[in-house]
């Protein structure tokens, strides 16, 4: 990824979009929306792979705008990173084409939309997040947790069973790659506590 920023940049260097000494920062903008576009690049060749390209699509797109404010796991490495995507692209689109919108789905998404609220920000160890920047991801992630059920509800009585069942999985998504660093902030906390207790 940060190769194809870097070739983008030069690109851009070499046509005179912008200078030299503004390289660092048009990479690194380039890299942003990369990363930013590169889940629904991936559900467009996975989803095509498999034969379900829509499906594909209307499950990465709420995770995608959720994704942004929740935060959640990152791989360390690019490779990591790719293969894993992959995994869970495919694996939500499988369970996507055989599971129905049913009670049970509509209570697991309401409840992991309010999870996510909870949960949200998760703070990525390139860029922190101060207090009043936290409080305003946390709001924007809960909002749009919200807007996904409603749309999803909302196409289940128009008849679009299909897509309201890939929303909520779009939204279970955001969820399950927020549990490991919420799991790894609980340790945290004990260790400290622990640690704390040791030295009195």
């Amino acid at each position: 990824m940060g190769w194809l920023a870097n070739r983008i940049t030069e690109w851009l260097i070499i046509h005179g979009a912008t200078e030299e000494e503004d390289r660092d920062l048009y990479e690194y903008a380039a890299l942003s929306l990369l990363m930013t576009v590169a889940p629904l690049f991936l559900a467009i060749l996975v989803g095509g792979i498999m034969g379900e390209l829509a499906t594909g699509i209307f499950i990465v797109l709420p995770f995608m705008a959720i994704r942004k404010f929740s935060g959640g796991y990152h791989a360390k490495h690019a490779g990591t990173c790719l293969c894993c995507s992959c995994g869970l692209v495919a694996a939500c689109i499988f369970f996507a084409t055989k599971i129905t919108y049913s009670p049970q789905l509509f209570v697991c998404m309401c409840t992991g939309a309010v999870l996510v609220f909870l949960f949200s920000p998760v703070d990525s160890e390139n860029k922190r997040l101060d207090e009043e920047e936290k409080k305003r991801y946390k709001n924007t992630a809960g909002i749009l947790a919200l807007a996904v059920c409603v749309i999803a509800v909302a196409g289940k009585f128009c008849g679009y069973g299909r897509f309201a069942v890939c929303m909520a999985i779009g939204l279970l998504l955001t969820l399950i790659l927020q549990i490991p660093c919420v799991l790894q902030r609980i340790v945290i906390k004990i260790r400290y506590t622990k640690d704390r207790g040791h030295s009195r």
